[in-house]
């Protein structure tokens, strides 16, 4: 987006969080903490709250661009605009619109007065601008797709031409933890994301193929995890191995491996929910999209897990669900070439499982030992946002 001259703050509206009633200030503190978090390194002045909005001031004109760029990845936010602060009085509102606007501008104004104790009314702003027309140096033009907004407060008027639609959503951090079973594919990075759009904090659970979790770490994963941690903020991926699974598996028919791994690593991540004070799972599945996606093999999987499981993509289907990945930066990166353990291949995978069957399975096998194992052997990244760059790893 173009930023035209003259601006001196950036203006944050929240929307739905005013709809909170008494909880609305966990709310709006929240989304405060996680712009100030994002906006760490870049230069700005005071950071001011009215009603529905936020107002970053700033020292230098050149500081609002990279605001409004880290801006687009905060959940929470109905939309943004780069502003002009100034006096609420008539005479400096005016004094104001000709300091963003020039000759060539056609501009149909659209005038809110907040603060309804002042001596004016809105309709009286807007006739100002009209009697003094001549010598604004832009026209008014009441069809003008061009619209120069002003919001009237107690203390100020905010001025603005250039909205840019946030995120929505709840803030990071409002709704708890959650750990996201992510594969090498192109769905549960796009769950992460919606589960993060509904206020998750959200941390990553990854069972890889290779034989030391350093060739994880340097592979897509790490990369991906990145582009997600735009989002989130800084976050963790844990890498955990998936042949102590698959030892575990071998005496288990081969039909019913696809029902046992989901299983495994839902059992997984509810131990490092129990360990780790995480509120929720979720995963990238969708209905009826593989076998083990079927509604008695889901119902077979989840048996026994006490946290909530959700599933932001089950009603989705693939294209819609590719379509997400690519507007979130994530498509590109999932289909890189990689050794993902989800994909299991299985000759004529059951579609129907019972699930005294499978739990009888499970332990028979001595999936249990196999869990304590696996978690043991899990190591650890850390992904800074919001560029995602590593910022160390441990197993």
């Amino acid at each position: 987006m173009k930023i035209g001259k003259g601006y001196n703050s950036v203006a944050i509206y929240f929307g739905e969080l005013w709809l909170k009633g008494r909880n609305k200030n966990f709310f709006v503190d929240t989304l405060c903490r996680n712009i100030k978090d994002r906006l760490a390194g870049l230069k700005y002045g005071d950071f001011d709250l009215w009603r529905d909005r936020i107002i970053i001031h700033v020292n230098e004109e050149d500081e609002i661009g990279p605001i409004i760029e880290r801006l687009r990845y905060v959940f929470g936010i109905s939309w943004f605009a780069p502003a002009l602060v100034v006096g609420n009085s008539i005479p400096e509102i005016i004094e104001g619109a000709k300091h963003i606007l020039g000759r060539g501008d056609r501009i149909r104004l659209e005038c809110h007065r907040s603060y309804k104790l002042l001596e004016y009314r809105s309709s009286d702003v807007v006739s100002e601008f009209l009697r003094r027309s001549g010598d604004l140096g832009f026209e008014l033009d009441k069809n003008s797709e061009d619209v120069l907004f002003i919001s009237i407060t107690i203390s100020s008027a905010i001025l603005h031409r250039h909205r840019v639609a946030g995120l929505g959503g709840l803030p990071i951090g409002t709704s708890g933890r959650a750990v996201v079973l992510l594969s090498g594919g192109i769905d549960s990075p796009v769950a992460a994301f919606y589960a993060m759009r509904r206020g998750f904090d959200v941390v990553y659970l990854h069972v890889h193929g290779y034989d030391d979790p350093h060739t994880a770490m340097a592979s897509k994963m790490h990369e991906l995890a990145g582009q997600l941690a735009k989002y989130s903020g800084k976050t963790r991926i844990y890498y955990a191995p998936f042949h102590i699974f698959q030892m575990a598996a071998m005496g288990s028919g081969p039909r019913y491996e696809l029902v046992l791994f989901k299983r495994f690593i839902y059992m997984l991540s509810e131990k490092m929910a129990d360990e780790m004070n995480i509120d929720a799972i979720v995963t990238g599945e969708s209905l009826g999209q593989v076998a083990s996606q079927t509604v008695s093999n889901l119902s077979s999987a989840q048996g026994g897990v006490r946290h909530l499981i959700f599933r932001p993509l089950i009603g989705f289907d693939k294209n819609e669900i590719i379509e997400m990945a690519r507007r979130i930066g994530t498509y590109d990166i999932s289909i890189k070439q990689y050794r993902d353990v989800c994909s299991i291949k299985a000759r004529n995978p059951a579609v129907k499982t019972d699930p005294i069957f499978i739990k009888r399975a499970f332990d028979s096998a001595g999936m249990k030992i196999a869990l304590e194992k696996t978690y043991a052997a899990m190591a650890v990244a850390d992904i800074n946002g919001p560029g995602g760059a590593s910022e160390g790893a441990k197993a």
